[in-house]
């Protein structure tokens, strides 16, 4: 059975839906033509007491155009019942990433190609949805990786869902990407507590999830450590590079500062020639005033002269 043509229907209302309900609604709401409908339709419920009252459904559709039209419209089933949608995946994809709703998906590349860059890879996955970023890691054994986040969950499916794929005649490995501290927090792989083993009845389940959990949680963390050390890489660089800036304004600073240094020595020279002027006015002056009250003092006493001269021809003339 294929999986493009099977979805997922998560956290049912049990008081609402049944088997015949369910299948007559997504009959309705997710098929466009008489060759689309539901072929098989099965609620479970969920073995976890955090999802008490409520169910999950596996659908499977004659056509895989049916699960993609519920996945444009997922929004709409959620808002109008609370649903969640989503794709089932390929068996050989692990449990771990069945489980997670994620928009990141970490590639890996065993052997180095220079096809292997972030246009050609924006390139041929954003046939799968829009690319928000691409980071280019760096991680040890391995030639090449990096990390894509989609603007959907859904788009990390759809890739899964189209592996194998090939670049440049080599295979790459893909994985869904998220933190590992919330995969560890999932109830399927928490660790028995010792005092609840004599509770535990089904040993194999249990083993099977956690050998299922481990390559997937390895991976992940190995993803983490690649995208921890390029984000301190960015961040020296982006350091290095407030360093640099700061050390040219720096340099530019102190040019600023030994222009107007220079210009303040300037500026003191020509104040001194400027004050040496004005002294040397002063002096000059002073002695022009000199020489001035001199002048007029011996003009007045040649006017006094004169004016007794006269007043003694008068005298004389009167006589």
């Amino acid at each position: 059975m294929s999986k493009r043509r099977q979805l997922f229907v998560g956290v049912l209302d049990k008081q609402i839906w049944t088997n015949e309900k369910l299948c007559a609604y997504f009959n309705k709401h997710a098929t466009r033509n008489d060759d689309q409908y539901v072929v098989h339709c099965e609620i479970m419920e969920y073995n976890d007491a955090r999802f008490d009252g409520k169910s999950f459904a596996f659908i499977t559709f004659t056509d895989e155009a049916c699960v993609n039209y519920c996945m444009e419209k997922r929004a709409e089933f959620y808002d109008e019942y609370g649903i969640t949608l989503k794709r089932l995946l390929p068996d050989n994809v692990t449990k771990c990433e069945r489980l997670m709703s994620t928009p990141d998906i970490v590639i890996r590349i065993s052997l180095p190609d220079p096809l292997f860059n972030n246009a050609n890879i924006r390139s041929y996955f954003g046939e799968y949805g829009k690319v928000i970023d691409i980071k280019m890691l760096d991680e040890e054994g391995t030639a090449g990786i990096c990390l894509i986040t989609f603007e959907e969950f859904d788009s990390s499916d759809r890739v899964l869902l189209d592996a194998p794929h090939y670049l440049n005649g080599k295979i790459l490995s893909i994985h869904k990407y998220t933190s590992p501290e919330y995969v560890c927090s999932l109830s399927q792989y928490r660790l028995i507590d010792e005092t609840n083993v004599h509770q535990v009845k089904r040993w194999y389940p249990i083993f099977r999830n956690l050998t299922e959990f481990m390559r997937p949680i390895h991976i992940l963390y190995k993803t983490q450590f690649a995208l921890a050390k390029h984000n301190l890489n960015k961040q020296i660089l982006t350091s290095r590079e407030h360093l640099n800036k700061t050390k040219e304004n720096l340099a530019e600073f102190e040019n600023k500062c030994n222009d107007i240094k220079q210009d303040f020595i300037q500026l003191c020279k020509v104040n001194r020639d400027l004050n040496k002027r004005v002294e040397d006015i002063e002096v000059k002056n002073k002695k022009i005033q000199i020489e001035y009250e001199n002048q007029i003092e011996e003009q007045i006493k040649k006017n006094q002269l004169l004016q007794d001269a006269i007043m003694c021809l008068q005298n004389n003339s009167s006589l």
